[in-house]
């Protein structure tokens, strides 16, 4: 039997030395206080020798941190533990000592301020955060972002960052393999968040279409128009914002009521926007949206895309982690058909944020023929390739959907005979391959870039393929068990019931439901007549979203449980719910009793106020 890993923290620390004195302090004492030195560090850098100021003070810094990080992570699994201390604005900044002054402060202040940050800040590990779509990091991801910190490295070009760049690379190359799009002639790069990702997509996209908008802008093109779906990430519409669209040329697609794209009503968006004198040039799909955890059908959507000559775009920000499952991979049926693809490992599978992956079907030249700004003072002549000669193209990228001139992604955006040296595969498609070219900044709109991929990689190489499968498949139970839960439970409503047809139902890692108070329960109609009012009635959804509002604000005061709420817009309003992604691997099944004991102890509270009236929420 394979025995367990070593810790990658010493359960005991040796003692921290204290700090030496400022090498800018030649007699001993802090040049810019006067405090005297403390006693040198006795621990031994290379050959022996002393450690050098900077080292020996960064061992003192890590000493007492890794014993704070240590006892906080132990603190988040205790069931007395809260998820929030809560504190109003104004004393909390009197607390943490928010004002500057001009001398230094000293170390036991500045580690009392180490443990105001940890004591004052949302605990995302404890199970009970079941506030937003990401989590708390694992163990391993901890000691990356320390890894990071102190490399301090910017992965614009390879000559800056040769380790960074070739682990982001290795990622966005395994990524483009379980996609489908070709390995060695796809593209891609990391960015600060799925956000980032669906502008840089859009841009790329447009740049590619109508490659003289790099040079005199919009000036004398056509309208052009940009579809997603009503319940797609408000980035998409901010990023059409960005690069000089109106709101009147975003088309919210209509849905299904559980928040799927129609595919017959994209269809007649782009009629509707053809006939506007628009030019449709890009669709966005989403898989997993941000409320309900929806999937938009990837492949019939891809069909219309195609046939309009429209950059088709798939924001996995949330749910694309269903790459890794082979029991949920079918959500993403049709992705390989897509030009770009995003993906955020720091949600679903953990990695410190901010990770966010965008994949692109194109090849690398394509990136930087849309993206680059020729900056001669930064991106100098390639590095010798890893793999020497570039070799005949293999037969995986020979029966991908990207390597032939007919289903090229650009030849339905630039037509055939734009499409040579883009569409084919011309390298043989294994990892060296995959690692060109080198300076990834060029790729996008950006300079700045940290190594996620340093922090991305190592946590995919301790946890394994197989550990984010697991990962992933026991986010999507533990949402079916919440609502089980949810559905024997008298006081609470799934939005959509477990009664509906699957196809009706609740597909991702999100739960939603509302809250029903024990009058309503009793009257004539029971549960039944209290959904319809909150289908139809405007009054109804009313008093609903005050009691939804009013819980939440409760909660965080309390500070035991942290879940968000939301209401939808389309295709019915409806009031404001509960909301609870599930993501964590530390949730079990009595967080999942905590969440809704705490949720209708505190709304009980809540409706018994309101008809005394005297709520105050």
């Amino acid at each position: 039997m394979t025995p367990p890993p070593p810790p990658l923290i010493p359960a005991a620390p040796t003692p921290p030395p204290t700090l030496p004195s400022s090498p800018a302090s030649p007699n001993g004492t802090h040049a810019a206080n006067g405090k005297a030195p403390a006693a040198a560090a006795t621990a031994n850098g290379a050959n022996g020798a002393a450690l050098s100021p900077q080292a020996a003070e960064l061992e003192t810094f890590l000493a007492h941190l890794t014993r704070m990080l240590v006892q906080y992570t132990d603190a988040n699994q205790r069931p007395e533990t809260p998820v929030v201390q809560h504190v109003p604005p104004r004393d909390l900044a009197a607390r943490l000592d928010l004002r500057f002054a001009d001398d230094r402060a000293d170390l036991p202040h500045l580690l009392s301020l180490f443990q105001a940050t940890l004591d004052y800040s949302v605990r995302t590990g404890h199970p009970l955060f079941l506030d937003k779509l990401y989590t708390g990091v694992t163990p391993v991801g901890v000691a990356t972002e320390l890894l990071t910190g102190a490399l301090n490295i910017n992965t614009h070009v390879f000559a800056a960052s040769p380790v960074g760049t070739l682990m982001e690379m290795a990622c966005l190359a395994e990524l483009r393999r379980m996609i489908g799009y070709p390995v060695a002639q796809g593209a891609g790069f990391m960015s600060p968040g799925g956000s980032i990702s669906n502008l840089v997509a859009m841009v790329t996209a447009r740049n590619i279409k109508f490659p003289d908008a790099k040079v005199i802008g919009l000036v004398g093109m056509p309208p052009l128009a940009v579809f997603t779906s009503a319940h797609s990430h408000f980035s998409i519409e901010k990023s059409a914002m960005v690069i000089g669209l109106g709101r009147g040329q975003v088309f919210r697609v209509a849905t299904t009521a559980n928040g799927c794209m129609i595919p017959e009503d994209l269809e007649a968006k782009i009629a509707e926007a053809k006939e506007k004198g628009m030019l449709p040039f890009f669709v966005n799909a989403t898989s997993g949206t941000t409320v309900l955890c929806s999937y938009d059908p990837i492949r019939p959507i891809a069909a219309i895309a195609r046939r309009h000559g429209a950059w088709l775009h798939v924001d996995g920000s949330w749910g694309g982690s269903t790459l890794f499952s082979a029991t949920h991979r079918h959500l993403l049926d049709g992705v390989e058909l897509s030009d770009s693809f995003v993906m955020n490992p720091h949600k679903m599978l953990g990695v410190p944020l901010h990770c966010s992956c965008l994949l692109v079907a194109h090849p690398p030249a394509t990136m930087v023929a849309a993206n680059s700004s020729r900056a001669s003072y930064l991106y100098h002549a390639p590095p010798t390739p890893v793999n020497g000669d570039d070799e005949e193209g293999s037969e995986e990228d020979a029966a991908s959907p990207r390597t032939t001139t007919e289903a090229s992604p650009l030849g339905h955006l630039l037509g055939a005979e734009d499409t040579d040296g883009f569409g084919t595969a011309d390298a043989d498609n294994d990892m060296a391959a995959a690692l060109e070219p080198y300076d990834l900044g060029n790729l996008g709109i950006g300079c700045g870039r940290r190594a996620d991929g340093v922090k991305f990689f190592l946590s995919w190489k301790w946890e394994g393929t197989a550990g984010y499968t697991s990962r992933v498949d026991r986010a999507f139970a533990m949402a079916a068990l919440l609502r089980e839960r949810v559905t024997a439970h008298p006081r609470f409503e799934l939005v959509f019931p477990l009664s509906l047809p699957a196809a009706d139902r609740e597909q991702g890692a999100n739960t939603c439901f509302w809250y029903v108070p024990a009058k309503d329960e009793k009257r004539a109609g029971g549960r039944a007549q209290w959904r319809h009012e909150v289908w139809t009635d405007a009054a109804a959804k009313a008093r609903v979203a005050r009691v939804t509002a009013a819980v939440r604000v409760r909660m965080l005061v309390r500070g035991n449980v942290m879940c968000d709420y939301a209401p939808l817009s389309s295709p019915v309003a409806l009031p404001s719910f509960f909301r609870v992604p599930m993501n964590s691997p530390e949730v079990g099944e009595e967080h999942l009793d905590r969440l809704l004991a705490e949720i209708c102890e505190i709304a009980d509270a809540v409706v018994a106020e309101v008809e005394d009236g005297a709520a105050t929420a």
